[in-house]
C-alpha cells in the first residue's frame, strides 16, 4: 500500500485518533474544527483548519504528542 494521505483523506484523519477516544468536528464560515478527547464536555485537544481531515489530524497529533494512545 502507498503513503497514508492524513492531511488530505478524513479517512486516513480517522486513523489517527487514539483509541476510545471521542471526536467533534464542525465547520464555522468555511472553517473546520476538531475536537479530540473528552474534558468535561469539551474537547482536551482542539484544532481548526481549511479541512476537516486538517484539522483532525492536527488535534490527533496534540492527543498523540502528549502521550494518549500511543
Amino acid at each position: 500500500p502507498g503513503p497514508h494521505h492524513y492531511t488530505s483523506s478524513i479517512d486516513a484523519a480517522l486513523t489517527l485518533v487514539p483509541e476510545g477516544e471521542p471526536i467533534a468536528l464542525m465547520s464555522v464560515k468555511d472553517i473546520f474544527h476538531a475536537g479530540v478527547g473528552d474534558r468535561d464536555g469539551e474537547a482536551k485537544w482542539y484544532a481548526a483548519a481549511s479541512t476537516p481531515a486538517l484539522a483532525l489530524c492536527a488535534a490527533s497529533l496534540r492527543a498523540l504528542s502528549e502521550g494518549v494512545g500511543g
